[in-house]
């Protein structure tokens, strides 16, 4: 079988392994931004999870976008925008974590910014 074939259906499915390679993520102040995306409903996660997605914040990817959004009411949230290979469309897609579920080292690297809505 084609290796792109293959490559490009594990992409579409969502595979960890192939999706997170690639064209760099943006930077700057709008990577950087604390807000909940306008009507995201945030998903609790694992905290090894949680854990995972954070070691992609700010790393080169393809098709997705791992930011950092902060912490509010004890939780700690990522924005995680993806994209189809079949679309043009973005997904985006909040996370959380409860901080007393995390280790206490990795808790304590994570930025104290506050985490604000979208206005």
């Amino acid at each position: 079988m084609n290796t792109s074939i293959i490559v490009a259906i594990a992409l579409v499915l969502g595979s960890p392994v192939l999706t997170h390679a690639g064209a760099a993520a943006p930077s700057g102040p709008a990577a950087a931004e604390s807000k909940l995306p306008a009507g995201a409903t945030p998903k609790k996660v694992s905290p090894a999870r949680f854990k995972g997605e954070y070691a992609w914040v700010g790393q080169p990817q393809t098709m997705h976008v791992v930011t950092y959004l902060g912490q509010r009411d004890g939780r700690a949230y990522i924005h995680r925008k993806s994209k189809s290979l079949l679309g043009s469309n973005w997904t985006d897609h909040v996370i959380y974590a409860e901080l007393s579920e995390l280790e206490q080292t990795f808790r304590d690297s994570l930025p104290k910014s506050e985490l604000k809505d979208a206005k």
